[in-house]
């Protein structure tokens, strides 16, 4: 379904960016209000990321007429899911209200203090994949 396809594209772009605003807010001054909308609302994170974690999924099952099956879209699919888990992890921790016991998650932290990158090569992923639907793996 062609609607599967972009809607992964949009929310792939639009996670990606949500995960990597501040970073971009840093470097380019027009990022900073789209940047500020996401770092004001937590609840947006988890919209976006839910959003994007199921699209994902949905990707995974629906095939583009002469696209393999699962392995034509799975990059993409997978990368969805990635940037949505992120997303609904950062809003987690930002609406929690628990204190670590200073034994913080690994993964957790990785994560997390990476996000930027995550963001960057996920909204960089997306464009490549708009660009050439018909590769494979891509």
């Amino acid at each position: 379904m062609l609607q599967i396809y972009f809607l992964s594209i949009i929310l792939n772009l639009i996670a990606g960016f949500a995960l990597a605003g501040e970073y971009l807010a840093e470097k380019m001054q027009f990022a900073r209000k789209p940047a500020d909308w996401f770092i004001e609302g937590p609840l947006r994170y988890l919209i976006t990321g839910a959003a994007a974690a199921v699209i994902g999924v949905l990707k995974i099952i629906s095939v583009i007429k002469g696209d393999v099956a699962v392995v034509g879209d799975l990059l993409p699919a997978l990368t969805g899911i990635f940037l949505g888990s992120i997303l609904l992890l950062l809003y987690y921790q930002k609406r929690s209200t628990v204190e670590e016991d200073g034994n913080p998650s690994g993964l957790k932290n990785f994560l997390l203090e990476n996000r930027s990158f995550f963001g960057i090569g996920g909204m960089l992923f997306s464009l490549v994949h708009f660009l050439f639907p018909r590769v494979l793996f891509l």
